[in-house]
C-alpha cells in the first residue's frame, strides 16, 4: 500500500511539472544571441577581490558570457559595507569592467554620505566609482541632508563626495 501511495505521489509531482512548450530548436533567436544564463526573481550576490559584495534582487537577469554582458529587470540592490540602497527599471552590466548603464526610475541612496539620486538614466563608472548623466538629462541629487537640487548635465565621484552639475535648474546648496 505504502509502495502505491509512494508511486501515486510520484505520479502527481510529475504530471504537475510543466516546461515551455517551445523547444530550443523552434526558438526565433540564433545561437549567438541565445543567452548563456536567465534568472527569474532572482536574489544575486556580486563579490570580487577589489569589491564589496552587493546584493541585487531582479525580476529578471539575463547573462551573456560570450559579449561579457548582464541584463537586469526590475532591480534593487544594496551594498551594506558602503551603506548604499538603489533601485532601476534596467541595468545593464559589463561583466569584465563592472561598469553599467542604468535606466527608468532610478534612486540611488548612500546613506553615510547623505546623498541620494534620482534619475531617469545613468552611467556607472566601476574603477572611478563614478556617477554620470547624460548633459541634458535631469537628475535630482539631495547631499548632506542640507542641500536639494534638480539639475543636468551630472557627475558624481563617490570615493570623494564631489558632485558637478551643468546646469542647476532648482534647488539650494546648504553650506
Amino acid at each position: 500500500m505504502r509502495r502505491i501511495i509512494m508511486a501515486f505521489l510520484l505520479c502527481l509531482l510529475l504530471l504537475s511539472c510543466s516546461s515551455d512548450s517551445r523547444q530550443a530548436s523552434q526558438i526565433d533567436v540564433s545561437e549567438e544571441e541565445r543567452p548563456d544564463m536567465v534568472l527569474n526573481k532572482a536574489v544575486y550576490t556580486l563579490a570580487t577581490a577589489s569589491m564589496d559584495p552587493i546584493t541585487i534582487t531582479a525580476g529578471r537577469i539575463t547573462i551573456d558570457d560570450k559579449n561579457h554582458k548582464a541584463i537586469l529587470e526590475d532591480v534593487s540592490f544594496v551594498q551594506q559595507s558602503q551603506q548604499m540602497t538603489g533601485r532601476a527599471d534596467h541595468i545593464e552590466v559589463q561583466t569584465k569592467s563592472h561598469d553599467a548603464t542604468l535606466d527608468g526610475n532610478i534612486s540611488i541612496v548612500k546613506e553615510s554620505d547623505g546623498f541620494s539620486l534620482e534619475a531617469q538614466h545613468v552611467e556607472w563608472k566601476n574603477d572611478s566609482e563614478s556617477i554620470t548623466t547624460g548633459s541634458e538629462e535631469e537628475v535630482t541629487v539631495s547631499m548632506d541632508r542640507k542641500s536639494s537640487v534638480r539639475a543636468v548635465g551630472f557627475r558624481g565621484d563617490l570615493k570623494t563626495s564631489t558632485y558637478e552639475f551643468a546646469r542647476i535648474t532648482e534647488g539650494s546648496i546648504g553650506l
